[in-house]
C-alpha cells in the first residue's frame, strides 16, 4: 500500500526521541526502501528525490542514518537509559534505524527507551556488549524495528559475528516482525551475505513457515557448500515438498557437492508415506555409493524407518543386519516396525535382543514394547517393563509413565490402575487424556467426570483430545446430561468450533434423536470436514430422514467437499426401496460403484429390501467375484432364515474369508446342524484359516447347547492361542455363559477372575451362572459389588437375580430387589420378571401378595403367570 510520507516529518520524529538522551545529531539520508516486489537500493542525499522514492513506494522498512555526538554517560549505570543525561563530545556514533509504516507515529514507537545507544571503544567491545537489539513496542506489534550499532561511518569489521550475535539474542528464531530487517541489513552491509548469515536466515524463515522466502535466501547465495543444500533440504522437507527436496538434491550433486550424513533423513522422513517407499528405492544404492549406510547410523535408520512403516519388514531386517553398529534408535525402529504391523511376538524378540546387547535403553525403547504389551493386554509383561524402567532410569519419566498408565488400563482391574494413576509422581495432559479415556471405554461416566474436574483443580486445561473422548463415551452409552455439560464447557474454552469436537458433539446429539441441536453444533463448525459432514448424514439417516441427507450430501457439495464411501453406506441404512434406485445412481454418477465398501453395501441395501435378483444383479457386474458383496447377501439369507440360499452362495465363491465360513457356521448353527458346524470349521483350519472373535462365539454358543464341556474346553484353548493369551470382552462374555451352562462354575470363576476388563454383561453372566447352580448368596453379593463399582443393571441384569432369588427361596431380597428395579433405577419390569415374582411369591405361600403383583401388572398377564399363580393356590389349598 502507497503512504504519503513527508521526510522532514520523518526526521522531527527521529529528532524527538534523542531529545530524551540530550544527544547532538543529524539524520543524514535514506539508504533503502522496498518498492513492490523488488528491493531499490540507492545512496539518495536529496530530500527531494527521497519523497518522491517514498510517496510511490509500498515501504516495508526504511533504513536512516543518524550521527550521533556523545560523551560518557554520567550518573548509575542502573538507571533506566531514557533517563541518563548525556555530556557534550566530540565522539561520533553512526546509528542505523529501522523503521516501518506501522510505526509511524512518534508517541507510539518513539516513547521512552525504543532507540537505544551504547559507547564502545573498540569493536570487540562492541561485539561483547551485543550491537544489535530488537526493540519492539509492546503495544505495537507490527513495529518494524531493529537498531544497528557502529563506531564509525562505515563497516570496518566483519558482519559475521555481528549477525551471528543478532540471532544469538533470540532464544530460538527472531520474531516474525524482525527476520526481513535482518535480512535488509545483511544485503546493504556488503557485497555479499556470509554462510553463516545466510544458514540463520534461512533457518529462521523456516521457523515461521516461510519456505518461499528460505527458498529466496538460497538461490540468492553467490557460493554455496554441504551445509547450504542440507539446510535448505531439510527446510522444504519439514513443508512436505518431498519433490522440491529432490530436484535441490540433484542440484547438489550436479554442483560437485557430495552428499552428507545430513542429506538423506529428511528426505526419507518427508509426508508422503508412497513417495517415500519409491524414495527409499531409489536412496538405497545412492547412500551405498555415498559411503554412508554402515558409518552412519542416521541416514540408514531413516531408510530403515521408511522400510518398517511400509511393511518391507524383510528389506528392512536384512538393512538393519548389514548395520555393524546399529544405535539405540535404530534398535526402536525395528521395535516398533513389527509392532506396528501386529508381529507382537517378533517385536518382543528385538527388544530382548536389545538387552543383551548392553547398549541401555530409552525412554522411546519402553514406550515402543509397552504399545506391543498394549495390544496383547498383557498384565505380566507390562509389570516387567514397569520394574526395568524403575531399574534403569530409577525412576518413571511422563513419557514411560504415559505408556505403562495406557497399557495398564488394557489389563488391569480398574481399582489398580486408579491406585497407580494416584501415585504417579509426575502428570501431564497426555496422562489425563489417557486415564478419561480409559474410564469413558468402561462405561464409568461418574468416575471420568470426576476426573475431568480433578483434572481442571489441578491446573491442566482439557483439550480437543479430552472433550472428545468423553463425548464419545457419553454417546456410547447414552447419558444426555453429562454430554450438554462437556458441550458447555467446551464453548467456554471455544473448542466446540474445531472439527473433532464439533463432529463429536453432532454425532452426541444425532444418537440422542436431538436432530435440531445437532445441526445447531454443525453450524457452529468453524472448520468443517467430511466427517463432519458425515457425522450429520449419519444422524439423520438413524432417523430414516432420507430426504434431509440427501439435501445435506448437496451441500456438502456445493462446499467443494467430495462424498467418501463412509458417507454413501451410511445413507443406504436409511433408504426406501423407492428411493434406492435413485441413490444407486448417484454413487454411480460419483464413481464409486467399483468401491469395495460401498458397492456391499448397495447390495445389502438391495438384499434387506428383498430384491435379491437386483442385488445379485449387482454383485454379478463386479469382476472378479466380489467376495464381500456375496458375504452381505448370505448375511441377509440368514436372518431371512434362508439358510440353503445363504449356503449355495457362499460356495459359489473361489476364495472365501473368514466372514464367509462363519455366514456358513452361523447357517448350519440356527439349522441345529452343529456336527456339520464343526466339520466345516475343521475345513477352515485346514485351508489355513484361524479362529476369530466370531466363529468362536458361534462355535461356544452351540457347546452351550449342547454342554459340550470337553469342546468348549478345546475352543478355549484355541482361542488363547489365536489370541496370544487374551481375547475380545463380547468372547469372554460368551465363555462365561458357556462354563456356567456346562455345570463348570469354577472355570466360570476363573474366566471371570481374569478378565481385564469387565462390563455389565459379564456381571450379568456370573450372577446368573451362580444363581443357575445354587449358589444364591454368592451371586446377592456379586450383585451388589456390581453396583459398587459404579454398574447400571438392566432388565436382562433383574432377571438373573431374580431367578436367582426363585431358585433359593430368597423372598423378601428378592420383593426388595423388584421394587428397586422400578423406583430407584426406574427399569420397568417385563413379563419375565414378573413370572419370576409371582413365582417366587407362590412357592412359598404368599398368595395374597401374587394377587397385588398381578393385579398391578400394566399389561394382561400371559398363561405361565396364570399357571404359577393357580398352582400356588393348590399347593396351599388357597381359595
Amino acid at each position: 500500500m502507497c503512504q504519503e510520507i513527508n521526510l522532514v516529518q520523518l526526521k522531527l520524529r527521529i529528532l524527538r526521541a534523542l531529545k530524551y538522551n540530550s544527544m547532538k545529531f543529524s539524520v543524514n539520508l535514506v539508504y533503502r526502501v522496498h518498492v513492490g516486489n523488488e528491493f531499490v537500493a540507492s545512496h539518495v542525499e536529496d530530500d527531494e528525490a527521497c519523497e518522491v522514492i517514498l510517496c510511490q513506494a509500498a515501504i516495508e522498512f526504511i533504513i536512516m542514518y543518524v550521527d550521533v555526538e556523545k560523551n560518557s554517560v554520567t550518573g548509575d549505570n542502573s538507571v533506566p537509559l531514557n533517563s541518563r543525561r548525556y555530556e557534550t563530545s566530540s565522539q561520533v556514533e553512526r546509528v542505523d534505524v529501522i523503521v516501518g509504516p506501522s510505526s509511524l507515529e512518534p508517541e507510539e514507537l518513539y516513547e521512552g527507551s525504543l532507540l537505544r545507544y551504547r559507547t564502545a571503544k573498540t569493536h570487540e567491545e562492541l561485539i561483547q556488549r551485543s550491537s544489535i537489539r530488537p526493540a519492539v513496542h509492546p503495544r505495537q506489534e507490527k513495529i518494524l524495528a531493529v537498531h544497528y550499532c557502529t563506531l564509525q561511518r562505515h563497516y570496518p569489521y566483519p558482519l559475521r559475528s555481528v549477525f551471528s550475535d543478532a540471532f544469538t539474542l533470540f532464544s530460538s528464531s527472531p520474531p516474525q516482525e524482525a527476520i526481513k530487517p535482518l535480512h535488509a541489513l545483511s544485503i546493504i552491509s556488503g557485497p555479499s551475505i556470509p554462510f553463516s548469515v545466510s544458514h540463520s536466515l534461512i533457518t529462521a524463515y523456516a521457523s515461521k513457515d516461510d519456505i518461499s522466502s528460505a527458498r529466496r535466501v538460497f538461490d540468492e547465495m553467490p557460493q554455496r557448500n554441504s551445509v547450504s543444500y542440507n539446510s535448505v533440504i531439510s527446510v522444504i522437507c519439514r513443508s512436505g515438498k518431498a519433490e522440491e527436496a529432490w530436484e535441490i538434491l540433484s542440484r547438489m550433486r550436479a554442483d560437485g557437492f557430495s552428499p552428507t550424513r545430513f542429506t538423506f533423513a529428511p528426505i526419507l522422513s518427508s509426508s508422503s508415506s508412497h513417495l517415500q517407499l519409491s524414495q527409499a528405492i531409489q536412496l538405497h544404492p545412492l547412500i551405498l555409493k555415498s559411503g554412508l549406510l554402515h558409518p552412519d547410523p542416521l541416514s540408514a535408520t531413516a531408510l530403515l524407518n521408511v522400510m518398517g512403516r511400509n511393511e518391507k519388514l524383510d528389506d528392512a531386517v536384512k538393512l538393519f543386519e548389514e548395520m555393524p553398529e546399529p544405535t539405540v534408535l535404530t534398535w526402536n525402529c525395528i521395535i516398533i516396525a513389527f509392532a506396528q504391523k501386529g508381529f507382537e511376538m517378533d517385536s518382543m524378540f528385538w527388544f530382548r535382543e536389545l538387552m543383551r546387547t548392553g547398549i541401555g535403553l530409552t525412554d522411546c525403547s519402553l514406550v515402543s514394547i509397552l504399545k506391543v504389551f498394549h495390544s496383547l493386554k498383557s498384565c505380566e509383561f507390562a509389570e516387567q517393563i514397569h520394574a526395568l524402567s524403575i531399574k534403569s532410569f530409577f525412576g518413571l519419566s511422563i513419557l514411560v509413565s504415559n505408556a505403562l498408565l495406557n497399557a495398564y488400563c488394557s489389563c488391569f482391574p480398574l481399582v489398580a490402575v486408579d491406585k497407580f494413576f494416584s501415585l504417579l509422581p509426575a502428570k501431564d495432559l497426555i496422562t489425563w487424556n489417557t486415564f478419561i479415556t480409559a474410564l469413558a471405554k468402561l462405561d464409568r461416566p461418574d468416575r471420568t467426570m470426576e476426573l475431568f474436574f480433578s483434572m481442571s483443580l489441578e491446573g491442566f486445561s482439557p483439550n480437543e483430545t479430552t472433550f472428545t473422548g468423553m463425548l464419545c463415551a457419553f454417546t456410547k452409552i447414552g447419558l444426555g446430561k453429562y454430554g450438554e455439560l462437556i458441550h458447555a464447557k467446551s464453548i467456554k474454552r471455544n473448542l466446540n468450533s474445531g472439527a473433532y469436537v464439533g463432529s463429536s458433539l453432532v454425532e452426541f446429539y444425532a444418537k440422542h434423536h436431538r436432530l435440531d441441536d445437532s445441526v445447531t453444533a454443525f453450524a457452529d463448525i468453524s472448520n468443517k470436514n467430511v466427517v463432519s459432514w458425515n457425522a450429520l448424514i449419519s444422524g439423520y439417516t438413524n432417523e430414516d430422514a432420507f430426504a434431509s441427507c440427501l439435501v445435506f450430501i448437496k451441500e456438502m457439495l456445493a462446499s467443494e467437499f467430495r462424498p467418501n464411501e463412509f458417507t454413501f453406506s451410511s445413507v443406504l441404512k436409511s433408504v426406501s426401496v423407492s428411493e434406492l434406485g435413485q441413490l444407486h445412481s448417484f454413487i454411480i454418477r460419483m464413481g464409486y460403484e467399483s468401491n469395495d465398501y460401498v458397492s456391499s453395501s448397495v447390495i445389502a441395501s438391495y438384499a434387506s429390501h428383498g430384491h435379491f435378483s437386483d442385488a445379485l444383479a449387482c454383485n454379478a457386474l463386479v469382476t472378479p467375484f466380489h467376495v464381500a458383496s456375496s458375504n452381505a447377501i448370505a448375511c441377509i439369507y440368514n436372518k431371512r432364515g434362508q439358510f440353503e440360499e445363504a449356503n449355495d452362495l457362499i460356495l459359489l465363491q473361489d476364495f472365501p474369508d473368514n466372514m464367509s465360513w462363519n455366514i456358513l457356521l452361523t447357517a448350519h448353527a440356527y439349522k441345529g446342524n452343529y456336527l456339520e458346524a464343526f466339520w466345516l470349521f475343521r475345513r477352515m483350519q485346514i485351508s489355513g484359516f484361524v479362529i476369530d472373535n466370531y466363529t468362536a462365539v458361534c462355535l461356544l454358543s452351540i457347546c452351550s447347547r449342547i454342554s459340550g464341556l470337553d469342546l468348549g474346553r478345546c475352543l478355549h484353548g484355541l482361542i488363547l492361542k489365536a489370541n496370544a493369551g487374551s481375547c475380545e470382552v463380547f468372547v469372554q462374555n460368551v465363555l462365561l455363559d458357556m462354563y456356567a451352562k456346562c455345570g463348570s462354575l469354577e472355570s466360570c470363576l476363573a474366566v471371570f477372575e481374569e478378565m481385564p476388563e469387565k462390563n455389565l454383561v459379564s456381571w450379568t453372566a456370573l450372577v446368573s451362572g451362580l444363581g443357575l447352580h445354587g449358589f444364591i448368596v454368592e451371586a446377592l453379593e456379586r450383585f451388589q459389588q456390581m453396583e459398587q463399582e459404579g454398574f447400571v443393571p438392566d432388565g436382562i441384569t433383574f432377571f438373573a437375580i431374580l431367578s436367582a432369588c426363585r431358585h433359593g427361596g430368597f423372598v423378601e431380597e428378592g420383593m426388595r430387589i423388584f421394587n428397586r428395579m422400578r423406583w430407584v433405577y426406574g427399569v420397568e419390569p417385563e413379563m419375565d420378571h414378573y413370572v419370576c415374582v409371582v413365582d417366587l411369591l407362590c412357592s412359598f405361600g404368599r398368595i395374597k401378595e401374587a394377587e397385588v403383583v398381578i393385579s398391578g401388572m400394566p399389561f394382561q398377564p400371559n398363561t405361565i403367570i396364570w399357571r404359577v399363580f393357580l398352582q400356588g393356590c393348590k399347593k396351599y389349598s388357597f381359595a
